[in-house]
């Protein structure tokens, strides 16, 4: 049948309590895969996405607060739930898609363990669905990254 919407408030309720302006509007483009301003009396806004993903200071700040914020929401605030229509199941692969979408630069290098970590312990306890978005993460990360994580 077909996929029913996420519906991302709960994420977006624990991305504002961490105190990050702004930034369920950023994850939710990026989710969506979408970089371009929003329009405002018919001029363009500056791509806040583009802008926070290719400024290594932004960049490093979002890794710096999301990752943790994702971690804790992976390992304590949700469980795996084999039904994928379960707001649990949703947020959890939700969370997976953002992070398999980062763009894998010299500033995500030095946050790559701590994903690695992240997507090792999905993909150790989850269902099907979200192991092989953990599983394409790690993949992705050795890819890049292989001298960074080897230790």
């Amino acid at each position: 049948g077909p996929q029913p919407k996420l519906n991302y408030n709960k994420l977006i309720t624990t991305l504002q309590s961490a105190n990050l302006p702004q930034i369920h509007v950023t994850l939710q483009n990026l989710r969506n895969g979408t970089t371009t301003g929003t329009t405002n009396g018919g001029t363009t806004q500056q791509p806040q996405l583009t802008n926070l993903l290719h400024n290594p200071h932004s960049y490093t700040t979002l890794l710096h607060h999301v990752l943790p914020t994702f971690q804790t929401l992976l390992t304590t605030q949700t469980r795996p739930n084999p039904n994928p229509q379960s707001w649990e199941h949703r947020v959890r692969h939700s969370i997976l898609e953002l992070l398999t979408k980062f763009p894998q630069n010299d500033v995500l290098r030095l946050f790559a363990g701590k994903m690695l970590e992240i997507a090792m312990g999905v993909l150790c306890r989850d269902y099907e669905e979200n192991a092989l978005l953990a599983g394409r993460l790690v993949f992705d990360l050795h890819k890049n990254y292989r001298v960074g994580i080897a230790a």
